[in-house]
């Protein structure tokens, strides 16, 4: 599992933006000091969400919170692109 290509996604644009950067930052330290060599902390924006896809990592771990984070929005965006991620699916979100 470690030599994935994870990416965690932080940031999003809703008002939690801020607590969002902060979980994702701590969640790659922490992936990084277990021994995951491939990470890449993404900071999501409103107008670069087709780079997750472009990239297609074999992982994305979701550190967003509120509206579009957590509402299945970028959930089923993954799930459309067949890209794994943590967390509940589009309907559970």
């Amino acid at each position: 599992m470690k030599s994935k290509r994870v990416m965690v996604v932080c940031g999003g644009c809703s008002t939690e933006r801020e607590v969002s950067l902060r979980s994702g930052k701590t969640v790659y330290n922490g992936l990084k000091s277990a021994g995951f060599e491939n990470l890449e902390l993404f900071d999501l924006k409103e107008d670069n969400l087709d780079e997750i896809i472009s990239k297609h990592p074999d992982i994305v771990y979701l550190a967003l919170h509120g509206q579009g984070g957590e509402d299945g929005t970028i959930q089923e965006i993954l799930q459309n692109a067949n890209i794994s991620y943590t967390g509940p699916g589009v309907k559970a979100s």
